[in-house]
């Protein structure tokens, strides 16, 4: 809120003036006569909260000047007692070449950004109490911050960006505009006001356009570092190839650099960028020798191994290992040194099922192995064949082989539950019958009328088929 003291176009310039924050950055800079050149500024002075015009007089001789970034502010303090505070601090008047000559005071304020005012008191009284305290407020207007606003906005001026000069004109442009509406906000003005039109977002996207086939590379060129963890590099080779990585990242930044974009702003938000100095401190290190550990030999698990075998028909074999311990290991071996099962024990006994040994008799190895121990000697456990039924004997058969009716087998020696099978002497299964007692009789539509031979075989649960016991027969009577 600026007292327009100058003309139209000073006061313009003043309210620039009051608005263009501080710029951290000389590369982001923007140069402009008004930060070059001191201006003078009236702000609005204020007495317990309220514009006076009532204690103006005392601040007639009061010069408010803004150069670059800082307020500089001259008073006639003549009047005044030599008490003198600015925002509660002593300030040190300037003594004339007479007493009869203006005192004044000289301070400055470095940035108003944060809080675009300042409070000045000196005492009326003999007690040397501040009872007079003014502030004098630089909060500019909706109406001065809207003059800079569209000032800024004509000085973008569209045309296709190729060089780094065109990229920081274009940037500088876009960031006049966000610093004026960035200062705006911090002064309580709502940003909303200032509408940024096409012009402003078609002159973003050159700026995005002509960046972006920079940080594309460069985040390519980052993604292929391989060597970011300590000590990684171990061989020359490695090196040769770390080295290669880096020096491709660190071109594709230095490009980047050159063509006006800014490792800070454009580059340190790529993926991958981070790595640049991890693979470098890496690369700085050079090979690490690898560091040969000697195996520690391990001990070989001691057991006093026992087993047990239930060879049944099938793959349903068990096999029952004693003399081990809680979590050993537990390997079962065929003789070709196959294994079989491998189990964990839960105590000094493990039964293992479902193990297949085969139809004959033989032997299965057993190994334990406690945790960071090796394998124990194998330990042989003989297992008996598979059970087979036991073959009829001959003497248990006799055949009858009628004329003009079936033919009968009788077996003896069955029973009940068993199965008795018989076939002719090609090997052809005639009939099979379930046993219901001690003698099986088996029906048999014909034999044959000449004399003949068929053989009988036994079936039992649990056992594979007996022996075929053969026999022969008479012509039909």
């Amino acid at each position: 809120m600026y007292k327009k003291l100058f003309t139209a176009p000073i006061a313009l310039t003043i309210a620039l003036s009051a608005i263009a924050p501080t710029m951290a950055h000389a590369e982001e800079s923007v140069t402009t006569t008004e930060a070059t050149q001191a201006t003078a500024v009236t702000p609005t002075i204020l007495y317990k909260g309220v514009p006076t015009a009532n204690y103006n007089a005392m601040f007639a001789n009061t010069e408010v000047v803004k150069d670059g970034d800082v307020y500089k502010v001259t008073m006639d303090v003549s009047s005044l007692f030599t008490l003198f505070q600015v925002n509660g601090k002593d300030v040190v008047l300037e003594k004339g070449a007479t007493d009869k000559d203006l005192q004044k005071v000289t301070f400055t304020i470095a940035s108003l950004e944060e809080d675009p005012t300042i409070k000045i008191a000196y005492t009326a009284g003999p007690m040397g109490v501040m009872s007079h305290e003014f502030t004098f407020d630089f909060t500019p207007t909706v109406a001065e911050v809207q003059a800079a606003f569209d000032k800024a906005i004509a000085t973008i001026k569209l045309a296709p960006i190729t060089t780094a000069e065109e990229l920081k004109a274009a940037t500088a442009q876009i960031s006049a505009v966000d610093n004026i509406v960035a200062s705006a906000k911090a002064s309580n003005l709502d940003e909303s006001t200032f509408v940024k039109p096409a012009v402003y977002a078609a002159q973003q996207e050159a700026i995005a356009a002509y960046k972006a086939p920079f940080t594309t590379k460069a985040a390519d060129a980052f993604s292929k570092l391989t060597f970011t963890a300590a000590e990684s590099i171990t061989t020359k080779a490695q090196l040769t190839k770390a080295t290669a990585q880096l020096q491709a990242a660190q071109a594709a930044i230095t490009n980047a650099v050159a063509a006006g974009l800014t490792e800070r702003t454009d580059l340190a938000g790529v993926a991958g960028y981070a790595n640049v100095a991890a693979q470098k401190a890496v690369v700085e290190a050079g090979v690490k020798a690898p560091v040969e550990v000697t195996p520690v030999e391990k001990a070989k698990t001691v057991r006093t191994l026992t087993g047990k075998v239930s060879n049944v028909k099938g793959a349903a074999d068990i096999v029952k290992v004693y003399g081990l311990q809680k979590g050993d290991t537990v390997r079962l071996y065929n003789a070709k040194g196959k294994v079989l099962k491998t189990a964990t024990a839960t105590g000094a006994y493990l039964r293992v099922a479902d193990v297949s040994l085969g139809k004959a008799a033989g032997k299965v190895y057993v190994t334990a192995q406690a945790k960071d121990e090796k394998e124990s000697a194998k330990k042989a456990v003989a297992f008996k064949a598979e059970p087979v039924a036991k073959a009829v004997a001959k003497t248990q058969i006799s055949v009858q082989n009628n004329k003009g009716k079936a033919d009968v087998v009788t077996v003896k020696g069955t029973a009940k539950g068993q199965k008795i099978r018989v076939y002719n002497a090609a090997g052809k299964s005639l009939k099979t019958v379930t046993a219901t007692g001690k003698t099986t009789k088996i029906s048999i539509k014909q034999l044959g009328k000449a004399t003949g031979k068929i053989s009988v075989a036994r079936i039992q649960d649990g056992k594979h088929i007996s022996a075929k016991t053969t026999v022969k027969f008479s012509k039909e009577k």
